[in-house]
């Protein structure tokens, strides 16, 4: 039916027989109201659905019941717009008879001009552009300044424009089995600073190819309208450029780089071609470009090629005398064999004979070289050459994908065999003939189709258990080398203190002798564990708990306690601080030894003396709990953070300032914030700047945690910098830092700060004086906290790429882009070469059952290179349910996450309403309704995804630890939408928990549930009838916070009521698992279980199952 029949159909029916409005109309008076009222699209659907269920039967059919409906009814109206340009001076129109003039008819002025801000910034890259041998931009780059060299006249202009094009087609939804594919064409300038070139103004999207399926090699096509743009801005024109005119410069074509350029040990692939009038001068341009640069193409391969092209020693050796090896990196080029190869093997005679971008007339795009034996990879470059058949270079190349990036695709889909040849070597040569015909992954490997759940992975449950490293904190000593704090699983837990190495290349020392293991267990989730000032560490031994002094001069010192000996682990200290001014160390003391179950939490000081141990001074107790004890440069006041039961630290808190006395003491305290009984704020992190100036974090006013500072003489407080952002997190652990100052004078402080929002960290350099903050851009998505050094910042952090790492940050005078990056520390090491297999989260916001309130989800999809499942199939779905409940998903790179999804699931991570990160409004969700917001949540973010078709409705697992395991327990006896569970130390008995609650947590239960009906209502423990489905459970028999005997509670009600049931104890565990062979036992046997009772598939690894009870 024609758009006009559409719509005059639409204009004469009727909504319902006995209704005299049209269906158009309505719609269009709905859309008014939609835009006068300023609703939101979920409320226009909301109210749609409820107006279609109103309508009798027969007015179904005809109202829209969405946007998307509604939206698609009018679209044929052809209700668009056309932009007229006008005079800056409002004097007229260049409209009509003015439409094509470049200057005002009645002031002269002209018609376009740059930005003068950023029209100097197109010749950074030759005047204000630092060469020192960093590799921070393309024109640092070897490849950059070998064109400049070679074409002179070009590269004597600096205004000259250089522009990466890249393109990639990806699947907007995320399934494979989805049909559907996207492909975005860009262009960047790369005359600009890097700081610019890569942000999103100057990423220009040209064009945008939506269709059915990928486009592939047929995009030469569509890119038709791109190409005639870039002819027409080649030919003779004038710019505007500062009030001047001038020729239009040339343009050169190149590369995209669309891997990180702070990396010092990547050589980015660029090959460079001019665009110009004279074939004959481009010709012998290509030619030379092809004959010394296209047969070494150098890319960041760690990820995806890595793991399957490694070189030998002996070839290493050889390619640091082939290529410039400035950078270090193991994987270097592709020979001629090896673009042979993939001409040969890969692409087919057939790729070539297509038709060329400049349609039926075989006019192409840039004359084909033959010097290398084979068609060379090389990005498109835009002219009209040769039009003799034998000079064509294939019209796929015109789908301006770079080289870098065609190179990864390839090695993806097709894993063509990647040698490196040394330049000695000849195309011809024997040696090199031999080497590809011998080599055995020479024959491309096919992908094999198998049931989701049943590929193979080399990422085992031995590389997940024995690589996860914990970072527990970190430092700076005396000479400004770090010193962090990791937990070993290898070693059974053991947490040591390490330094950096002294010199570039030498291995990092550990500080911790053996026999030691530095872990607080204060509030029972410890932190704060150790201090560091200048050449000594204060730490918490995890044996005894006692405090011990180690001198940092001598690798091999002994540490020497501090604080007396009670004969176990029933005094505790963490979140120290030195005191050089009177030679003592401050700490919270959590003190069991007058009652187990509710210990006394004081502040105290510790003689640094050591020759005679002395029992602590106590400087401030009486609250239930403190925190954060800082002391200001001058050692005369006492900053502290304390809070008193019903509340946790994040509910409502209390920030004091004591001053010292001459004898040590804490007197005359004021109260900075959380007195007032009208605004609940949650004060924390205080810290003294270098001038004595007290800086803290609060959530008043705002609901988010923002940087505030006191002005003591006033005693007023100010916000520092204000953002709808949390700038810190719930003080479940000690030591946290999100903020420390990166420069100071007496005229400013510049502070350095991570901060999360809508689901993503940054790092922030606050300039208090102009009250500005500029992101620093650095490849981590997830931040937790942050020190400064000598223009350097430290912060630990990850991203979807990189696991919980240690990074250290130079910062230059562009404060935005920094000069150095570099990972110092990482928890799992030399996992690039598993690249390929690594699932790439995607942040989802699902609509939950609270009117207009969603909730947050990463979902992973199944990924694994040589595995795909049949079309028909969707994959099994294991959501995680995060613990706390007050914590957090942080959709980054999980070793245990990857575990699953490259054997063929699919994983989600939710942040369920009372889940941090989004303010104080959306944690406060869960208040009152533990087991029932975050189940709900946890429901539909399962049956989003079922909808949405991403994963098998009958196949749906959940999983999580401690109040996660919670969650997992009611959302299987409380809801159906789940087929199967896995609980870690989960909690089924909510009485139980709070009767044996440390006291940290004592009365976090009466906040999320309240009275004692709501504890037995809310127990999985008391509902075993509604239980109907299969149940692993995992329980330290050491565990303080939940009680080993609710695990059993539950296996043993479960076990008589026949439904499939296991149960697996570990000794020697608490509340969480630190020991290696336990992760991996509980990683295997959680998808053995799942495999075995619902996934209906096998598995490939050769686990040993255990017995499950009604069922084996």
């Amino acid at each position: 039916m024609r758009n006009s029949d559409k719509l005059f159909n639409a204009a004469q029916r009727k909504a319902y027989p006995r209704y005299e409005k049209t269906v158009q109309g309505f719609v269009i008076r709905m859309f008014h109201v939609k835009v006068y009222r300023k609703m939101s699209n979920d409320a226009f659907n909301m109210i749609m659905q409820i107006i279609k269920e109103m309508l009798p039967a027969d007015g179904h059919e005809t109202i829209p019941g969405s946007i998307y409906d509604a939206t698609k009814l009018l679209r044929d109206l052809g209700l668009g717009y056309v932009p007229i340009h006008a005079c800056v001076n409002d004097c007229a129109l260049f409209w009509k008879e003015n439409k094509n003039l470049e200057n005002c008819p009645t002031c002269n002025e002209p018609r376009y001009k740059l930005d003068n801000e950023i029209a100097p910034d197109m010749t950074w890259h030759k005047d204000k552009r630092v060469d020192d041998g960093n590799l921070r931009h393309l024109a640092d780059g070897q490849k950059w300044k070998d064109f400049n060299v070679q074409f002179s006249h070009f590269a004597s202009n600096p205004r000259n424009v250089r522009l990466g094009m890249p393109t990639n087609g990806f699947n907007p939804f995320g399934n494979t089995s989805q049909s559907y594919s996207m492909w975005p064409v860009f262009m960047v300038p790369y005359n600009l600073p890097p700081w610019k070139c890569m942000k999103e103004p100057f990423c220009l999207m040209f064009l945008l190819v939506p269709s059915p399926s990928a486009i592939g090699r047929n995009i030469d096509i569509y890119l038709r309208p791109l190409i005639d743009e870039l002819k027409e801005l080649c030919a003779p024109n004038e710019v505007f450029q500062q009030g001047t005119t001038t020729e239009v410069p040339p343009i050169v074509i190149e590369d995209p780089i669309v891997t990180s350029l702070q990396r010092n040990d990547i050589e980015p692939a660029i090959e460079k071609f001019q665009i110009h009038e004279d074939e004959d001068e481009f010709t012998e341009l290509v030619d030379d470009v092809i004959n010394e640069k296209a047969t070494t193409v150098y890319t960041e391969w760690k990820h995806e090629m890595g793991k399957h092209y490694r070189l030998t020693n002996e070839n290493y050796e050889k390619t640091k005398d082939a290529h410039d090896h400035r950078y270090h990196h193991p994987y270097k080029g592709v020979n001629q064999d090896g673009w042979k190869y993939m001409v040969d093997h890969v692409f087919g005679d057939e790729m070539w004979k297509r038709r060329s971008l400049a349609g039926q007339n075989n006019r192409t795009l840039v004359p084909y070289n033959h010097t290398l034996g084979s068609r060379s990879i090389l990005a498109a470059t835009i002219i009209e050459a040769d039009k003799s058949e034998d000079k064509r270079l294939p019209d796929s190349c015109a789908t301006f994908k770079s080289s870098h990036t065609l190179c990864l695709d390839l090695c993806h889909h097709f894993h063509f065999p990647y040698q490196t040849t040394p330049k000695n070597r000849t195309e011809g040569s024997k040696e090199s003939t031999m080497a590809a015909s011998s080599s055995s992954s020479s024959v491309p490997v096919d992908v094999i189709t198998a049931p989701y759940g049943s590929w193979k992975s080399p990422i085992t449950a031995d590389l997940v258990s024995g690589s996860d490293n914990r970072l527990e904190g970190f430092a700076l000593d005396s000479l400004n080398r770090l010193i962090w704090l990791e937990s070993r699983p290898s070693e059974f837990g053991r947490s040591v203190l390490v330094r950096e190495a002294e010199k570039p290349g030498d291995e990092p020392t550990d500080i911790t002798p053996s026999g030691f293991s530095v872990r607080s267990t204060a509030q029972e989730y410890g932190g704060g564990a150790f201090s560091v000032s200048g050449t000594t560490v204060v730490f918490s031994n995890f044996e005894d708990q006692r405090l011990y002094k180690q001198s940092l001069i001598s690798p091999d010192s002994t540490p020497v306690p501090l604080t007396p000996d009670y004969g176990g682990p029933i005094v505790r200290y963490a979140d120290g601080v030195f005191d050089l001014h009177l030679n003592r160390y401050l700490s919270v003391r959590e003190d069991y030894q007058g009652n187990a179950a509710h210990p006394t939490t004081e502040i105290v000081s510790i003689d640094l003396d050591g020759e005679i141990i002395r029992e602590p001074k106590v400087l401030r107790s009486g609250n239930d709990f403190y925190a954060f004890p800082r002391l200001d440069p001058k050692g005369e006041r006492l900053a502290w953070i304390e809070w008193s039961h019903p509340n946790m630290h994040w509910d409502k808190a209390e920030l004091w300032v004591g001053y010292i006395s001459e004898t040590g003491d804490v007197h005359k305290r004021v109260c900075i914030a959380g007195a007032d009984p009208a605004q609940v704020e949650s004060p924390t992190e205080p810290k003294w700047s270098p001038k004595g100036e007290l800086y803290f974090i609060t959530d008043r006013r705002m609901g988010f945690w923002n940087i505030y500072k006191w002005i003591e003489e006033k005693s007023e407080v100010h916000p520092v910098y204000s953002l709808d952002a949390e700038f810190t997190r719930p003080l479940w652990v000690f030591g946290i830092s999100s903020f420390d100052f990166f420069f100071s004078n007496e005229q400013t402080n510049v502070l350095a700060c991570c901060f999360r929002k809508k689901g993503r960290s940054y790092l922030g350099v606050i300039d208090e004086v102009q009250s500005s903050m500029s992101t620093v851009d650095i490849p981590f998505t997830y931040l937790t906290n942050i020190i400064s050094g000598n223009r350097f910042l430290y912060t630990e952090g990850a991203s979807a790429t990189h696991p919980m790492s240690l990074a250290k940050v130079a910062i230059g005078d562009q404060i935005s882009q920094p000069v150095d990056f570099q990972i110092i520390w990482s928890c799992s090491s030399d996992i690039e070469k598993y690249g390929s297999y690594f699932s790439s989260p995607e942040l989802i916001e699902f609509p939950t059952d609270m009117p207009e309130k969603n909730a947050y989800a990463y979902y992973y999809p199944p990924c694994n290179p040589h595995y795909q499942a049949s079309q028909e199939e969707k994959p099994p779905l294991l959501l995680e349910s995060h613990g706390g409940p007050t914590d957090e998903a942080h959709g980054i790179l999980n070793l245990t996450i990857q575990y699953w999804t490259s054997r063929g699931w699919a994983f989600v991570e939710v942040n369920y309403g009372g889940s941090t990160g989004y303010g104080r409004e959306y944690r406060e969700r869960l208040l009152g309704y533990w087991g029932v917001m975050d189940v709900n949540d946890c429901c539909a973010c399962a049956e989003y995804l079922v909808e949405d078709g991403k994963v098998d409705s009958e196949r749906l697992c959940i999983t999580g630890c401690s109040a996660g395991g919670y969650t997992t327990l009611a959302s299987l006896a409380f809801m159906d939408t789940f087929k199967a569970g896995a609980s870690l130390f989960g909690i089924a008995d909510l009485k139980s928990l709070k009767e044996g609650m440390h006291k940290f947590e004592s009365h976090y239960i009466d906040n999320l549930l309240g009275c004692e009906e709501a504890l037995f209502e809310g127990s999985p423990i008391n509902f075993i009838d509604k239980f109907s489905c299969p149940i692993i459970l995992f329980q330290g028999l050491d565990d303080q916070v939940v009680n080993p005997e609710q695990a059993r509670k539950i296996y043993s009600a479960l076990k008589r009521k026949g439904l499939p049931v296991a149960l697996v104890e570990y000794e020697g565990e608490s509340h969480g698992f630190r020991k290696a062979e336990n992760i991996k036992f509980t990683l295997e046997q959680q998808m053995l279980f799942f495999a075995r009772t619902v996934g209906h598939f096998t598995v490939a690894d050769k686990i040993t199952p255990i017995r499950i009870d009604n069922f084996d």
